[in-house]
């Protein structure tokens, strides 16, 4: 497993954000969206040495409690496949033949693929199952999440929240998916031969943001 350059698996989870020394509660939960809203998501952001994420068990924020489980879970190897049995969580991947997955072994390796660590992180954030009722691939997370009724909703790059979910590839087609973490900063399963990591956003190809309520 080797990280993405630019990328980190070994961003500290605190419990305060930077500066803020108070209890827990609203007024922490409103610290931390202040430090993540430095810059907005149509800025690709930078991963720093000082970097700090909120540790999910310190904040009440649905959607910092999503940034929080899916950091908490930097270092976890990729598998294709991984995330996706009945109950949210690691799980056992397999290799596609010729791709990737075959080359590093992905169905010995016990971990996320990408709309797996998406639907973990949401359901310990939001208490609810992005892939319920659908195919659970990027593809199936995204059409029940933006349908009438559905959880989600398309906004600009710039109105992302932490904890909201980015789909890549076109739609009806998507391919990946991450959890925006605040400040032009993601963390995914990006691909096998990766961990679970803290990267800047990626702009440069087909997406849509998608805020994730309640």
């Amino acid at each position: 497993m080797q990280v993405a350059k630019g990328s980190s698996d070994t961003v500290t989870l605190q419990d305060n954000p930077p500066g803020y020394n108070g209890p827990a509660g609203p007024a922490r939960d409103a610290a931390w969206q202040a430090y993540l809203s430095q810059q907005n998501g149509a800025t690709k952001g930078t991963v720093t040495s000082n970097l700090v994420l909120p540790n999910p068990d310190a904040v009440s924020d649905p959607g910092l409690k999503t940034v929080g489980a899916a950091a908490k879970q930097q270092g976890v190897s990729y598998a294709w496949g991984g995330g996706h049995l009945k109950d949210t969580g690691v799980s056992k991947g397999w290799a596609q033949p010729g791709d990737r997955s075959e080359e590093y072994d992905d169905g010995n390796r016990t971990g996320f693929d990408c709309a797996g660590l998406a639907r973990f992180a949401t359901s310990e954030g939001r208490g609810y199952d992005i892939s319920a009722g659908n195919s659970g691939n990027t593809v199936g997370q995204e059409a029940a999440l933006t349908a009438q009724g559905g959880h989600g909703t398309v906004i600009p790059d710039s109105a992302l929240k932490p904890g909201d979910l980015i789909y890549y590839g076109a739609r009806g087609d998507s391919e990946h998916v991450v959890v925006y973490a605040g400040n032009g900063l993601v963390v995914q399963a990006h691909q096998s031969g990766e961990p679970v990591e803290v990267s800047p956003i990626d702009l440069g190809w087909e997406h849509r943001s998608v805020h994730v309520g309640n």
